[in-house]
């Protein structure tokens, strides 16, 4: 009997060990990450090796549960990649939804998120809004691509499936804890890598100081993007967004189309086509003088303009598709 107990209590401390062993290894490498002080935003991103992507895990697995009832909850869905989330990651956006007392959820995500990992959120929480708004850019109507976090845990149930869920369990802990450590061990804190934090109730990301200079400024060039996507390239557009929109409970005019204006891509083209086929609206606004943080997102200034005149064109299909 005492053999088994001594058993039990060693089989116990090594599960323990091995547990928090690796937390406490990577804790201080994690530790690089700058911080927000923004009690509902939880840590999404940080451009480490060590770190990377949580968002995708965090909503995957339900790890942020005040985050999904946002998303579940959403009468306004947008759907996308991080050019609509520095889009409309906006003051303007927050003050429109507040006002007409309408929750609103920026469901984009990082590593060129497309249609397959937004899906399977639709399905896997019964997503049911009144509106949807999807940035049709190069990538999102795609039925063969996978970003990099989504391939770890879409895929079958191996070794790597079950690795990546105990990674992303550690994430889960760090951003409950970073804003604590750092502020009673601001030396422990390098500050070093940037960062982006998603607000729970709305989706928005805080990338002001984390990740880039609020007033960094490269004007959008359109002569440097490429040509319009090719008759074949159209195709499969089309063939990937007739796969989407066939599974959306909802009238084909409460499904607008835009592209968040870049200087990497060609995307207006894409929304035009893939709009006229399916009858779905489209609202591209032209703005003059737009600029960019990277040649890809828009800066601050320049979201906050395109976001005004974008929920300015949408309101009256806003309106119609909210009033039932």
């Amino acid at each position: 009997m005492r053999n088994l107990a001594l058993i039990i209590v060693f089989a116990v401390t090594a599960a323990v060990s091995t547990a928090i062993f690796p937390f406490v290894y990577w804790l201080p490498k994690a530790l690089a990450c700058r911080t927000n002080d923004d009690p509902s935003a939880f840590l999404t991103y940080c451009n480490g090796a060590d770190y990377g992507d949580y968002e995708h895990g965090a909503f995957y697995w339900n790890l942020e549960p005040e985050a999904t009832k946002a998303l579940r909850s959403a009468r306004v869905l947008f759907l996308g990649n991080s050019r609509l989330q520095f889009g409309f990651s906006t003051e303007t956006s927050r003050r429109y939804f507040q006002e007409k007392n309408v929750p609103y959820y920026l469901a984009g995500f990082t590593y060129f998120e497309n249609m397959v990992f937004i899906q399977r959120l639709i399905d896997q929480y019964n997503l049911n809004p009144d509106v949807i708004v999807i940035n049709a850019d190069g990538t999102f109507f795609s039925e063969k691509l996978l970003s990099t976090p989504a391939t770890m845990f879409i895929s079958k149930r191996n070794s790597l499936y079950w690795r990546t869920l105990y990674g992303y369990l550690l994430k889960a802990a760090f951003t409950r804890v970073v804003r604590p450590i750092c502020g009673t061990l601001p030396f422990a804190c390098s500050q070093k890598l940037q960062t982006l934090w998603r607000r729970r109730e709305t989706g928005a990301w805080l990338w002001q100081g984390t990740f880039a200079e609020l007033n960094k400024t490269i004007p959008i060039d359109p002569a440097t993007r490429p040509p319009a996507p090719d008759e074949a390239t159209m195709r499969e557009f089309e063939k990937a967004a007739d796969s989407l929109l066939r599974t959306l409970r909802l009238p084909r005019h409460c499904i607008i189309l835009t592209a968040v204006p870049n200087s990497i891509l060609t995307d207006e083209p894409i929304a035009d086509r893939v709009g006229k086929r399916f009858q779905v609206p489209v609202i591209v606004p032209h703005l003059e003088g737009l600029a960019t943080l990277d040649e890809s997102h828009l800066n601050a200034a320049s979201a906050e303009r395109w976001s005004v005149a974008f929920l300015h064109e949408a309101t009256p299909i806003l309106d119609r598709c909210l009033r039932k």
